[in-house]
């Protein structure tokens, strides 16, 4: 009779063990999926680097004709996918500066904190906005500027002349 008490317990154990087991690989998956879904909207930054090098005749057209007309939401997106192709990543271009000087070509975010992209600069300077302030140079060609209180972050990476890959972090 202590045989099958023992058993029962083992089995049970058994039980628990592939429960838990089963729990981390639940926990994992929600992880994944609510990673997708918060992040579901930014290009990875070789993607953009892909697409602004495949695309560099098509986007200094676009940098060429200037202002862009205003457009928002998805308006904006049907736009660029008509004027940029079906499987464009950009979905609003914007100008900067005074005179046009720099052309940025949004490419996606998240819940109105982070946003992905890449910029032309006429003046080949890395940063997107004037009032970011002096960007710091941490590698070659990379740069990143950080507001006092640290709530605000800006990342640029030189593609190649005249063009940069943007991520902003507001929070």
């Amino acid at each position: 009779m202590k045989s099958n008490i023992d058993t029962k317990k083992i089995v049970g154990l058994a039980i628990l063990a592939v429960i838990r087991r089963h729990m981390i690989r639940a926990a994992i998956i929600l992880g994944v999926l609510f990673y997708l879904i918060l992040f579901d909207d930014i290009p990875w930054k070789g993607v953009v680097f892909h697409y602004v090098k495949n695309h560099q005749a098509e986007l200094e057209t676009v940098v060429d004709e200037g202002e862009p007309e205003p457009l928002v939401g998805k308006e904006a997106r049907e736009y660029w996918k008509g004027r940029l192709g079906q499987f464009t990543i950009v979905k609003d271009v914007t100008t900067h500066h005074e005179n046009g000087e720099v052309m940025e070509f949004f490419c996606g975010g998240s819940l109105g904190t982070t946003y992905v992209g890449f910029f032309y600069s006429a003046k080949d300077d890395p940063r997107l906005l004037d009032s970011a302030g002096e960007l710091t140079e941490v590698r070659e060609g990379q740069y990143k500027w950080i507001s006092e209180n640290g709530r605000k972050r800006i990342y640029s990476e030189r593609i190649c002349e005249n063009w940069f890959y943007y991520w902003w972090d507001w929070y």
